[in-house]
């Protein structure tokens, strides 16, 4: 008898390699003019339907535009005509979007234990588990948020003079 042997799968032999390797963002549809960058260096082209968009890339909608973004643990974000997003980090246990201008509404998914969901706006740092909400912003910074189910933690970029440096916004509520 002489037994062969067969090497296993990387992905047995170093099985945290893949903790930190996360599927693209995806592009689900879109409606109107709408236009994707790869990272900060690359020029805008058009969307098309089910394009990845990695961790750096860029998403705008224009006038007539809308978007539906699909993040990898599921987050969808839908970007009304107008917005910018940017995916600043996509990793499996962590994902932090920048919301540069315009509206969106975000559906963040029950989250494992330690996995993070964060927005980022010019003022403040969203983070989020198992939440629905509404984001605007505008390019002179002004900020509003609604909580349709679950809750927000506000924390400020640069705290305020007085009062507390995170806000807690639970469901039905809002900040302008």
């Amino acid at each position: 008898f002489f037994l062969m042997l067969r090497r296993p799968p990387r992905s047995t032999l170093f099985p945290y390699t893949t903790l930190f390797r996360s599927k693209p963002a995806r592009l689900l549809t879109f409606t109107g003019r709408v236009e994707v960058s790869q990272n900060e260096d690359a020029d805008w082209r058009p969307a098309v339907i089910r394009m990845k968009i990695d961790e750096g890339g860029a998403v705008r909608t224009l006038d007539d535009g809308g978007a539906l973004v699909l993040m990898p643990n599921k987050t969808k974000i839908w970007l009304r005509n107008n917005s910018t997003i940017e995916i600043e980090q996509k990793r499996s246990l962590a994902s932090r979007l920048k919301l540069l201008f315009g509206k969106i509404k975000i559906r963040v998914p029950h989250l494992l234990r330690r996995e993070m969901f964060k927005v980022k706006i010019p003022a403040a740092v969203c983070a989020v588990r198992g939440t629905e909400f509404t984001i605007s912003s505008d390019e002179d910074g002004k900020t509003d948020i609604y909580v349709l189910y679950g809750e927000v933690k506000m924390t400020y970029a640069v705290p305020p003079a007085t009062g507390a440096n995170e806000i807690i916004l639970p469901q039905g509520h809002a900040l302008h």
